[in-house]
């Protein structure tokens, strides 16, 4: 039987880097601002909540929109854009995905971008409910490590694999107790919907569950 956990952390990030830097979009950046604006209008953003970043290297300047209510923010500069979910998970993902959809649409309206990379990652602390993250975790403890502790217990420690378009990691949470953190990042063509990419990841997560011996308990429990 599968260990039950809570999610009391989670993040998902959608990032998109651009084949070249746009510089129009930080130098005369007025239209690109407004057409933002206007899009995230409807989800409840308050210009009070918007903040410009202009330091002297180029790279790192940037427009950040929060919208509080809805814990995410939408960023963007001259090599691409961020969206950020705090708080993430599938009940509301198609309320969020409207949110990205309509910011990506407003700030590369009318500028010819080409996009190099879709990015998306999802991270979360999972909390057992019964049973140990070292019994989570031991199936990742190579075999000379195996070894070397016997006798002594393990403190923590934890497994990644990148992938020419992936990453996974599993360790140990720094931020709640018996808890296991998972994250598992994709890059997808150019040509890939967000939609597409969120149902590739829900898979994606669900094999991770299965891989950790773990499933979300119910709300009620």
């Amino acid at each position: 039987m599968p260990f039950r956990v809570k999610i009391p952390y989670s993040s998902a990030e959608y990032q998109v880097r651009f084949a070249r830097p746009i510089i129009k979009l930080i130098a005369d950046r007025a239209l690109a601002v407004q057409q933002v604006v206007d899009a995230l209008l409807p989800f409840g953003f308050l210009l009070k909540n918007a903040e410009t970043l202009s330091p002297n290297n180029p790279a790192e300047q940037k427009i950040i929109f929060r919208l509080p209510e809805r814990t995410s923010s939408f960023q963007f500069g001259a090599e691409g854009f961020i969206f950020n979910k705090e708080n993430a998970n599938w009940t509301t993902a198609s309320d969020d995905i409207n949110v990205i959809e309509a910011s990506e649409r407003a700030l590369l309206e009318g500028t010819k971008v080409e996009i190099l990379t879709r990015t998306l990652t999802l991270a979360m602390h999972l909390q057992l409910l019964d049973g140990t993250r070292e019994q989570v975790l031991d199936k990742f403890l190579p075999e000379p490590f195996r070894e070397a502790s016997e006798g002594q217990s393990v403190k923590s420690h934890g497994a990644q694999v990148t992938w020419q378009h992936g990453s996974m990691l599993v360790d140990y949470s720094a931020v709640v107790a018996n808890g296991v953190f998972l994250r598992v990042a994709n890059d997808f063509e150019a040509s890939k919907t967000i939609r597409d990419m969120a149902t590739h990841m829900y898979s994606g997560e669900k094999f991770a569950f299965q891989m950790l011996g773990v499933e979300e308990a119910s709300n009620n429990e």
